[in-house]
This record gives structure tokens, C-alpha cells and sequence, in this order.
């Protein structure tokens, strides 16, 4: 049985496919967040920014999220911090 101390790695990695992988994985995270951006507006009914309010959360206000909630929930889906966003 392998203790915690005597596990060791001979393959090394190189800047390139490190970097790489951090791309692809930045990418599929832009991709992920725009699908719950999408989905929270549309068939979830929460507002499109409520996802991101939600991350943010224990950064900003909470009370940011519970806005754009309440917003969505009287049929503005578009509702941002700053209020409504002047292309929608």
C-alpha cells in the first residue's frame, strides 16, 4: 500500500502543452457559462446575468442576485447591476 509520501512522477510536461491545456480549459469554461447564461434566461425563467450574480455572490451584494431574480420573475430576463441594458 502506497503511503502519501512515495508517490512520484518520472513524465514531465511541457510550457506548451500546459499552456494549451489552460486555453482549452479557459475556453470550455466561456462555453459552459454562456449555456447557463442562455439557459437561466430562457427555459429557467431567472434572468440571463443571475448565473454570474450567483458565482459573484460572496463578492459583491448578494442582494445583486435576489434583484435580478425578482426582475426576471416580472418579464425582465435582461436586467443587469445597472439596470436594464440599452440594446434590450
Amino acid at each position: 500500500m502506497a503511503t502519501a509520501g512515495s508517490i512520484s512522477r518520472s513524465a514531465s510536461i511541457s510550457w506548451g502543452q500546459l499552456l494549451i491545456g489552460v486555453l482549452v480549459g479557459v475556453a470550455a469554461a466561456l462555453v459552459m457559462a454562456m449555456f447557463a447564461m442562455v439557459a437561466a434566461a430562457t427555459y429557467q425563467g431567472t434572468g440571463f446575468f443571475t448565473p454570474l450574480y450567483h458565482i459573484a455572490s460572496s463578492l459583491i451584494d448578494p442582494a445583486t442576485m435576489m434583484r435580478s431574480m425578482e426582475a426576471a420573475a416580472s418579464g425582465d430576463a435582461l436586467h443587469s447591476r445597472r439596470g436594464r441594458l440599452p440594446w434590450a
